[in-house]
């Protein structure tokens, strides 16, 4: 008797971790947003230099800088939300804080005024230093995006 009461206690522990797994999977970006804008804990993700660099590098961008100071603050940490999310690699190209910086800050502003800005499908980012031949496509392409969550820029 007792081996089916540790049978059922694993059972359902099993079963909420899967659940909060699941949970976690699906609403890290708002887990993450909700970390950092609300609650401050930015520095647990990046490092002083690193936010010192992105805020410099969106203090360049124009959409940016025609912001309210609340406006700002959001657009920065929906930045920040995407730079942790998404994995950033360079085909032919170094990846420079620089060039995450600013290909989240496109997809920021893309979705900026938008509740749910989470832009969950892509995962991966594929960056190339010119246009790439498509098997999909047929012709060189400059971007697209793929049903497995990749996304190619160049």
């Amino acid at each position: 008797m007792p081996h089916d009461s540790y049978f059922a206690v694993g059972i359902i522990a099993f079963i909420l971790s899967l659940v909060l797994y699941i949970i976690y999977y699906v609403m890290r970006d708002v887990i993450y947003f909700f970390l950092i804008h609300y609650f401050g804990f930015i520095n647990l993700f990046i490092s002083k230099e690193k936010q010192q660099n992105i805020l410099n590098e969106l203090n360049n961008i124009k959409y940016y800088k025609n912001l309210i100071v609340t406006g700002k603050n959001y657009f920065y940490h929906r930045v920040i939300v995407f730079m942790i999310n998404k994995h950033f690699f360079g085909d032919g190209i170094k990846i420079s804080d620089e060039v995450k910086t600013y290909i989240s800050a496109s997809a920021v502003q893309l979705t900026f005024r938008i509740r749910g800005f989470y832009i969950e499908h892509i995962q991966l980012i594929r960056v190339f230093p010119k246009a790439v031949w498509s098997q999909m496509a047929q012709h060189d392409v400059k971007g697209l995006t793929t049903e497995g969550g990749v996304m190619w820029l160049s």
